[in-house]
């Protein structure tokens, strides 16, 4: 999936990030400016210092995705 926000919210603290932050980086790949957005390679992780703020108890992680990809069928096969 393509990523275009995070949000980290515990009680009256919250913090949001856009897709073109550059700590978005281990298991993504690179911000595309024109559409917003940020994929992952399936194995993202969040950056630990988004955590900073959150030590009492547990966060609320919102996570805005967009995006869906299509792969033609030209009707050609694929040798196992």
């Amino acid at each position: 999936m393509a990523l275009t926000r995070v949000i980290l919210r515990h009680g009256g603290n919250a913090v949001t990030i856009d897709a073109a932050d550059e700590r978005l980086a281990d298991g993504f790949h690179g911000y595309e400016p024109a559409d917003g957005l940020r994929w992952t390679n399936g194995f993202a992780s969040l950056p630990a210092d988004l955590f900073d703020g959150f030590r009492d108890g547990g966060v609320e992680v919102v996570l805005t995705l967009r995006g869906e990809t299509q792969y033609p069928d030209f009707g050609e096969s694929v040798a196992a």
